[in-house]
């Protein structure tokens, strides 16, 4: 009964110990990231322009993205993160898989882990007190002494990396959820730079961090970090085709077995900083281990020169002796620092270097190229490789294209006794959304294992329900049904479908589109002035965005941004319709029609907002022209531009009827529909476009 006593005491303590962030933490990390930046010679311009240090950071066990966080933000926020002793409650709400909610105790390098399993894959730790764990020499000391099997169940500082960059890094860049993507690469750069702040080199807090502040990295943040700026270090940044003193020709699979890039930067970064000093399991002092090695997958020492550490620094013996204020010990913590700071700002210039190769692949020559199929196209996936639609005549039938699956029919729900059409996609292309006819209207959610599932209506009117948008995960869906009036619906799996209201004149609205994340809902209702485009947060509800000038009043959305940030659509301005981009700074904005035409509208935007895709109408004769938008070229003739700035021939090819014409999240994928120099009607797609 007293151990228990004592160690909910314990528990407490440590909980409240730890719930503060002591200034000299986010500077620092700011202080890195900021300075990486001026390493890498080629760092590009988007990178710097999100490091602007404008958001304020979210407070203990909150720390999540907030619309114009950034890198700065989330390099502050990651030690903000959830902490199972004081965020999650008992330990029993635990799962029985590392989800990263142990905090700060998993900002550690962990040097024998991963290991490899009997089977050889790699194997990962469980979170404290679950059974299976493996011994993780980078675990905090305390928590082994009130539970000897809790120091084997944390994750490393590059697990809990790997998942942020498999999970939210990469993903969200390439669906166009670029503010949220730098805002976890600063997540990242975070548990990397950690490896080069002096108290994580120790492996473990050191005792002063016990019961007090980490005077040792107080001393380095005031004292170190500012006078190494990135440009001593131009040039110098990782870079792990070839890092300095390992052979450029280095056999990976020596310290595992299927290593990410990320993994490289991680365990290269954790030879310069972390393999000269290590401990016991029993909390000994720190000790000398020698500099002639590397670490191999199972933290044996594998023997090869030269060294890493090798004259950048001593290691000490005793912790106790880097703090205090005596000139001598200031001296040896500068020796230290000095030799540690420049390790993080080069591996976090690194990092920068490798998201951008990840995430900007090498484009080849833009090609246009028709598919031999023919279809109503109605979306494209952000991933660009993905395009539904359907298929007519009636009864008509949802589609998909994929270029190694060809033109595919949907499964139909046994109830779409009159057809269905696919009205888009998600971002990778595993849930398609749309209309099944049943023959009334009903939103259906499609997936490869479930097939057509009907998402009903909400109740009190005709049975009516249409899905127009979906989220890049293809959890969030909207569209429009009837509840006695007509109205736009969100609809997740946990709430079902709810209704979003209207903007209060006439009882009706409908949803075209929805953000990346499905926080951002557009499309259009009536106010007092006319028909009205809107976007609907859950916090502001649903807002007008106005019209522009010059007409009667009247605007349509027809497509958003990743974020949610630039809304596109068409307005009248005298008889004709121009294609507008709205901007919570700017409002609504036209970007006109093509010279001499006339109705013109807006309706694919890529993920960041910069490019826009529609078409234009001609009069007399009518024709009609696909267009493209950007900021520098203004709106500009697609054909033209392929023609006359790519070199490629597309002489007898024309825009048909159908309004579609869509773009991916990074711009380079365009897919719509026309008719091709034979005069029949064809999808075609553009791959690789540049503007």
């Amino acid at each position: 009964m007293i151990n228990s006593i004592l160690l909910i005491i314990a528990l407490l303590w440590v909980g409240g110990l730890f719930s503060k962030v002591y200034p000299y933490d986010i500077p620092t990390h700011k202080e890195i990231v900021a300075e990486a930046a001026k390493i890498w010679p080629e760092t590009p311009q988007e990178i710097k322009d999100h490091l602007t240090d404008e958001n304020k950071l979210d407070g203990r066990c909150k720390a999540d993205y907030d619309l114009g966080d950034d890198i700065f933000v989330g390099s502050g926020e990651e030690d903000n993160e959830n902490n199972f002793l004081f965020c999650r409650g008992t330990l029993s709400e635990h799962t029985d898989t590392n989800e990263g909610l142990n905090g700060f105790l998993e900002h550690f390098w962990n040097p024998d882990f991963p290991k490899k399993a009997p089977s050889g894959l790699e194997q990962r730790p469980y979170n404290c007190l679950v059974a299976g764990g493996l011994y993780n020499l980078g675990l905090p000391n305390f928590l082994e002494d009130f539970f000897p099997s809790c120091g084997e169940n944390f994750d490393s500082n590059y697990r809990l990396a790997q998942d942020l960059w498999d999970n939210k890094v990469i993903p969200f860049y390439r669906d166009g959820r670029i503010s949220e993507a730098y805002y976890w690469l600063g997540r990242v750069a975070h548990l990397l730079s950690d490896m080069g702040v002096p108290a994580h080199v120790h492996l473990t807090p050191h005792d002063p961090v016990i019961g007090e502040k980490d005077l040792y990295e107080d001393f380095v943040s005031a004292n170190v970090v500012k006078k190494h700026s990135g440009d001593k270090f131009q040039g110098q940044e990782y870079r792990i085709e070839c890092l300095p003193n390992l052979p450029c020709d280095f056999d990976w699979n020596r310290v595992h077995p299927t290593p990410t890039n990320l993994f490289k930067l991680f365990w290269y970064a954790a030879q310069k900083t972390q393999y000269w000093a290590g401990k016991s399991k029993k909390r000994d002092d720190l000790v000398s281990i020698g500099n002639n090695f590397y670490k191999d997958l199972d933290g044996e020492p594998m023997e090869f020169n030269p060294s890493l550490w090798n004259g950048e620094a001593i290691p000490f013996d005793n912790p106790k002796l880097l703090v205090g204020k005596k000139k001598e010990v200031n001296a040896r913590l500068h020796q230290m620092a000095d030799a540690l700071v420049p390790h993080a700002l080069k591996a976090v210039a690194g990092l920068y270097r490798l998201f951008w190769i990840e995430t900007h692949p090498e484009v080849g020559p833009v090609f246009f190229e028709g598919l031999g199929v023919d279809f109503f196209v109605n979306a494209l996936s952000a991933d660009g490789a993905t395009i539904v639609g359907y298929l007519p005549p009636s009864p008509v039938h949802a589609v998909k294209w994929t270029a190694s699956g060809g033109l595919e029919l949907l499964s139909e729900n046994p109830e779409a006794i009159s057809g269905s059409s696919a009205n888009d996609v998600s971002a990778n292309g595993s849930v398609i959304i749309g209309t099944m006819f049943t023959p009334d209207h009903e939103a259906f959610r499609w997936t490869e294992a479930g097939g057509m599932v009907g998402l009903g209506d909400l109740p009190g009117g005709i049975d009516y329900s249409l899905a127009s948008g979906v989220s890049a995960d293809g959890q969030v869906i909207v569209g429009t049904t009837s509840s006695g009036i007509v109205e736009a619906f969100r609809w997740t799996q946990a709430e079902g479908m709810k209704g979003l209201g209207n903007l209060g004149f006439y009882p009706y609205s409908t949803a075209s589109a929805v953000s990346s994340d499905g926080m951002v809902i557009v499309g259009y209702s009536y106010s007092a002035s006319g028909r009205e485009a809107f976007r609907w947060t859950a916090l502001e509800g649903m807002k007008p965005l106005g019209d522009l000038s010059g007409g009667p009043f009247d605007s349509i959305a027809n497509a958003v941004s990743a974020d949610g940030s630039v809304v596109v659509g068409q307005s009248l301005v005298g008889p004709n319709w121009q294609a507008f981009r709205w901007t919570q700074s700017e409002g609504m904005v036209s970007i006109g029609t093509l010279p001499g035409g006339g109705d013109a509208g807006a309706n694919g935007v890529s993920g960041d907002g910069s490019l826009i895709v529609g078409m234009v109408h001609f009069c007399c004769p009518g024709r009609n022209e696909w267009f493209i938008w950007d900021s520098t070229n203004g709106m500009r003739n697609l054909k033209d531009v392929l023609m006359n700035e790519h070199g490629i021939d597309i002489t007898g090819w024309k825009p048909n009827q159908a309004p579609g014409i869509f773009i991916s999240a990074d711009g380079h994928t365009i897919v719509g529909g026309g008719v091709n120099p034979s005069g029949q009607s064809e999808v075609w797609i553009v791959r690789n476009f540049m503007p």
